[in-house]
């Protein structure tokens, strides 16, 4: 379906239902965001997904992604295709087909000039792949009952995010939400020095009238209060090779996305401190903050960019790590990026964000959840990396591919001790 109004397929509740993007769409699997779990805004339309359909990339680089019965059944954007009408054994290996450098190479190869690849149905539709082998049939179950395995995780936490919604719209009774998420209906009032202080721009003195006003009226406490920012403990490890943790290394529950970039931290602006189990990571692009939560120890030495922060909370760190993506942190963040262009939050400006304190029993409540998704993201996202080396093998021989000339693309994920995550 397309935003354009002009266009035949558009519909205007485009612009506030859940879609799938491009960005979704990562091989094998789709790369779900909070709100495709809420219930679908546009449904039974023809670019509605439904389970067993196999979502195709047709801008850029392609890649092909599988729908279970857990995920929501959402619309798909004019850059996607939807193959439908398979079993469960044809979808499994159709879509580990359409993942493969061989098949990569028929659908990435460009019938125009132009610099951008873009996939055409008709090519689609033409494409000549191989017969089901028997032994796809017999793992094609394991395999989708795994992967759903893995979107029920991920609804889980969405679940959990619903409620940190809702709880923390009760704590703010009487606050005028719309008036101070968009700053510029703000800046007509008069704000009293003690707001001031060194502020040079009208959104930080909004950001600390609204900070003392949090504080005073909602018994909001600085994030100082229940934290640790950027922590310094131990010696940097100089000379060892490490890894570099990126903002797009963040994922959209509350993890990390493998592999990290092969270079050492010498040739980076990076924190000082490495990451340590229990970290809570918060990026500072403000139009988009990202965060995640280390509930296992790293199995390497990796050290966030200059853009990212950790944060120490004193307890309950996956609790806190559900406040700090939520609207109201994001509101304020966006009031302390003042700068042109991409707007970053300087990290010592962190301190001026204030957070309710759920009390001690919700507060555990959200922790153990957001545990129990990584252990099960992790576990399930394990699993699946196997059945895709098992699949391996079978593709080779079914193409005449000799064994040791390609592998499969693994599914990125949190890695748990012992284990590397590639």
């Amino acid at each position: 379906m397309s935003r354009n109004p002009a266009a035949l397929n558009f519909d205007p509740m485009v612009e506030t239902a859940p879609v799938y993007r491009l960005r979704n769409i990562q091989p094998h699997m789709i790369e779900t965001e909070p709100d495709h779990f809420s219930s679908p805004m546009i449904a039974g339309q023809p670019f509605c997904v439904e389970p067993l359909d196999i979502i195709i990339r047709k801008v850029g680089r392609s890649c092909a992604a599988m729908v279970t019965a857990s995920h929501g059944r959402h619309p798909v954007d004019a850059n996607l295709g939807i193959i439908r009408g398979l079993s469960q054994a044809q979808a499994v290996w159709v879509c580990f087909c359409l993942n493969q450098p061989l098949y990569q190479d028929y659908l990435n190869e460009s019938d125009s000039i132009g610099a951008l690849i873009r996939l055409g149905l008709k090519k689609i539709k033409g494409m000549p792949i191989c017969p089901v082998p028997d032994f796809v049939q017999d793992l094609a179950p394991l395999y989708m009952g795994v992967y759903t395995r893995l979107v029920d995780a991920q609804q889980m936490l969405a679940s959990v995010r619903q409620q940190v919604k809702e709880w923390s719209a009760t704590q703010l009774a009487g606050f005028d939400r719309l008036y101070w998420t968009y700053s510029k209906k703000c800046r007509g009032q008069f704000f009293n020095p003690r707001y001031i202080g060194d502020a040079l721009h009208v959104q930080q003195i909004e950001q600390e009238y609204l900070r003392i006003q949090l504080i005073e009226q909602y018994g909001f406490k600085s994030i100082t209060e229940l934290a640790v920012l950027n922590p310094i403990n131990g010696e940097r490890v100089m000379g060892q090779e490490s890894k570099v943790l990126q903002i797009a290394n963040i994922s959209e529950h509350l993890s990390l996305k493998f592999p990290l970039l092969e270079r050492t931290h010498e040739t980076w602006r990076t924190q000082y401190r490495a990451l340590c189990q229990y970290d809570v990571l918060v990026s500072t692009f403000a139009e988009n903050a990202r965060v995640a939560y280390m509930d296992t120890p790293p199995v390497e030495l990796i050290y966030p960019s200059g853009q990212i922060a950790a944060l120490r909370f004193h307890q309950y760190p996956g609790a806190f790590a559900l406040l700090m993506e939520s609207r109201l942190v994001r509101m304020q963040l966006k009031r302390l990026a003042v700068n042109g262009g991409l707007r970053f939050i300087p990290l010592g400006q962190l301190d001026k964000i204030v957070l309710p304190e759920p009390d001690p029993a919700t507060a555990k409540f959200w922790h153990e959840k957001v545990v129990e998704h990584h252990e099960k993201s992790r576990d399930a996202t394990k699993e699946l990396n196997v059945i895709l080396q098992q699949l391996l093998p079978v593709f080779n021989a079914a193409h005449g591919i000799s064994q040791g000339t390609s592998k499969p693309h693994t599914i990125n994920r949190l890695p748990g001790k012992g284990d590397s995550g590639i």
